[in-house]
């Protein structure tokens, strides 16, 4: 299912606005895949790397290597839409560990 940010929140979209965003005049099957990446990778990924912008602060107070893994979390998640070309990869898609 397709997500929206509402109030700062992802959240469903309604079985009308599913079947709004999947049946869009002149849609050819590249814009149906790119828009499904907006919608079901970017918009939650955006949400991740907010919710980790803290670990990235001079005054944060990690070690300089979990500063470094909280670096390669944050790369992981911004390279995600690059590694798909399929429906099936949105599907198998795995997000990255968020370091502890």
């Amino acid at each position: 299912m397709t997500k929206k940010i509402v109030n700062g929140e992802l959240v469903d979209l309604t079985a009308e606005e599913q079947t709004a965003f999947d049946n869009q005049p002149g849609d050819t099957e590249e814009k149906q895949l790119q828009r499904k990446i907006n919608e079901q990778v970017r918009l939650p990924r955006e949400q991740l790397l907010k919710d980790s912008d803290w670990s990235q602060l001079s005054d944060n107070g990690l070690s300089s290597t979990k500063k470094t893994e909280w670096q390669t979390y944050r790369q992981e998640l911004r390279d995600l839409p690059s590694t798909i070309s399929s429906k099936e990869d949105i599907a198998d898609l795995a997000y990255p560990t968020k370091p502890e």
